[in-house]
């Protein structure tokens, strides 16, 4: 298999013997981390009937429901009449006192407490990100600084820096410290020289959508602590918590956006930004409606934000109910324990790299180009997500639409395109830099069918895996993959 990796060079990977395709073999060497004890197979023949007959490898795309979450949230609602907040009426009592208990309970999923962080509510974690670039207090001697693999939704921001006159840059892994005190150098030509210190921000992932990679978390104290302490961090941890714990009493970024149904599947439409009340102070709120103001003028322009970070930041009416099922979701992951469910996806996805290993067209060449850092073997810095591209036996590509067509027949659930991550293509693929501006009039979509530019794929096929992935969804996977050897 033809690997793809920042650290090949580095790597020192010696051939398992036996392959893990075979379960015993599996098991002698996963059976602690693989299945939570045997409690994965009564889960999913419990909770996942609808699910039975496909191959669903989309978990970053969206998490999977339990079905007892989807009844017990309906007996909530059934049990309780929750009416709009901002008033004193019962109903409306009743709502505020369950969101603060899922305010709470958010907090203590991620260590922390309201005394460290705030919850706003979101749409989800693109609305998160759209909130930070708004609230921002953005200068023209601002930055604007992100890792080249963040999302499309963290790049968005950066509108918002040109808008008021700043600067901005795509950084690469190689350019920020691998551990240690972040340094910059005391000049007017240092990319992080402010000399009026207004605000600046570094926004990263802490896993990246298109392949998984895990990047270092102590960059957040290192920017922090730099030589200069107007720079705020943003943590897009949307990738990252579904299937790893976040501790947020040890590292303490400015900002974490997530989307819960990315976590545990239901209820879509929500999501959370938490804010650090140590920054509260220095963020500039534009736009206010609904109950995000005590008292406002119509006349005059008068107006009186709420104290309270969330109250302040939350325009218009939230989505209580479902904020009131994101509790159930939290004890569902808990249930089972983050570290646990770190552990099994870790598993899985080893199994599925040892398994695409082992493609081979009858020439020698190899069927799956993968990429991230799967070759190293360590669960710190690669995570449950594997992107690959198909090769011909004359090692060409196979489209990746081809293949997104021919799974979706095989009832196997994949993701293709780039994931809303140029950057990780562009540094993967080695598209050249003019290939974007070339086909923005021909692309309607990431995943539409023109999937390649001048035998450059344009993109990958990404199995991403979560929680209740089983070592079935796996086989069955790389059995769907055979399909394509000495296919030309």
């Amino acid at each position: 298999m033809q690997e793809f990796d920042d650290d090949d060079e580095n790597s020192d990977i010696e051939e398992e013997e036996g392959s893990l395709l075979d379960f015993d073999n599996f098991i002698k060497k996963f059976g602690k981390d693989y299945g939570y004890g045997g409690k994965l197979d009564q889960i999913r023949e419990r909770e996942l009937k609808r699910v039975h007959g496909a191959v669903y490898l989309d978990y970053t795309g969206a998490g999977v429901y339990q079905e007892s979450q989807v009844r017990k949230c309906n007996d909530l609602l059934l049990d309780f009449l929750l009416g709009n907040t901002h008033s004193v009426n019962p109903s409306s009592k009743k709502t505020e006192e369950l969101v603060e208990h899922i305010r709470t309970q958010v907090l203590s999923f991620f260590n922390t407490t309201a005394t460290e962080y705030s919850v706003i509510f979101t749409s989800g974690a693109t609305n998160s990100l759209h909130i930070i670039g708004e609230i921002f207090p953005w200068t023209k001697n601002s930055k604007y600084y992100y890792l080249s693999e963040c999302h499309n939704s963290v790049i968005g921001i950066r509108e918002y820096a040109y808008r008021y006159g700043g600067g901005f840059r795509a950084v690469n892994e190689e350019d920020l410290p691998s551990s240690g005190t972040f340094e910059v150098s005391y000049s007017e030509t240092s990319p992080f020289f402010n000399p009026n210190h207004t605000f600046s921000l570094f926004a990263f992932p802490a896993e990246d959508n298109f392949a998984g990679v895990k990047y270092p978390l102590h960059w957040i104290k290192d920017v922090q602590n730099g030589f200069f302490n107007d720079w705020l961090v943003a943590l897009d941890a949307a990738a990252f918590v579904p299937t790893n714990p976040l501790d947020l009493s040890q590292v303490h970024p400015d900002f974490v956006s997530l989307s819960f149904y990315k976590m545990f599947g239901f209820p879509t439409g929500i999501g959370a930004l938490l804010v650090r009340n140590a920054v509260v102070g220095v963020l500039d709120k534009v736009y206010w409606g609904g109950g995000t103001v005590s008292l406002a003028s119509e006349l005059t322009r008068f107006n009186k934000f709420h104290s309270r970070p969330s109250s302040k930041f939350e325009d218009g009416t939230i989505n209580f109910q479902a904020i009131a099922c994101i509790g159930i979701g939290l004890d569902t992951l808990q249930s089972l324990g983050m570290h646990a469910i770190q552990k099994h996806v870790a598993a899985v996805t080893a199994l599925l790299y040892d398994g695409l290993s082992s493609l081979y067209h009858s020439n020698g060449m190899p069927l799956v180009e993968v990429y991230g850092k799967h070759a190293l073997k360590d669960p710190s810095v690669q995570g449950g997500v594997l992107s690959m591209n198909l090769k011909r036996p004359d090692g060409s590509y196979i489209g990746y639409y081809t293949v997104q067509v021919d799974s979706a027949r095989a009832n196997v659930h994949l993701r293709t395109g780039c994931h809303c991550v140029p950057g990780a293509c562009r540094k993967y693929l080695n598209q050249p830099k003019e290939v974007y501006e070339e086909l923005w009039k021909q692309k309607d979509s990431c995943s539409d069918s023109i999937d390649s530019y001048k035998g450059i794929p344009l993109g990958g096929v990404r199995a991403s895996m979560g929680y209740l992935t089983s070592f079935e969804d796996i086989t069955r996977f790389i059995d769907f993959l055979r399909g394509y050897l000495d296919k030309e």
